[in-house]
């Protein structure tokens, strides 16, 4: 077996010989090293621009579908749903009962979000959102 020195001594001058007669070739031959090189390069520009293509294209689609969609009204002023009595510490529900304000409502999507101390489930067109609310 051959020492390590000499193998890379062999490999060093097998890759200059190689390199040697890649500049041998025609300059337009696509295996000079430039020419490689260059397409590789139009080869990620291509895939580059196909990839922008694509998301512009899905963004276009998501848009068209968006505005093709009924969004529902949004409210955003909390009221309870069932009808109440009192305030303060005699706050309390008046039984199942939906509130007045509700009761023209029927067969309407409604939509309930959480509230608890100090924050707020908020829903808008883009989602539901958690609100912290600073006091």
């Amino acid at each position: 077996k051959a020492a390590p020195e000499k193998d890379a001594a062999a490999i060093e001058s097998a890759v200059a010989e190689l390199l040697r007669l890649k500049e041998q070739l025609p300059s337009d031959h696509p295996m000079r090293p430039e020419n490689v090189k260059a397409a590789a390069a139009a080869r990620a520009k291509q895939k580059k621009e196909q990839a922008s293509a694509a998301k512009a294209a899905r963004k276009q689609d998501l848009k068209q579908k968006m505005d093709s969609v009924a969004r529902p009204r949004i409210q955003r002023k909390i009221h309870h749903l069932l009808q109440t009595q009192g305030a303060g510490d005699a706050f309390q529900y008046a039984g199942p009962v939906l509130a007045e304000r509700f009761a023209d409502w029927a067969g309407r999507p409604v939509y309930l979000t959480e509230k608890w101390d100090g924050t707020t489930v908020q829903a808008t067109k883009d989602g539901v959102f958690k609100r912290i609310d600073n006091l």
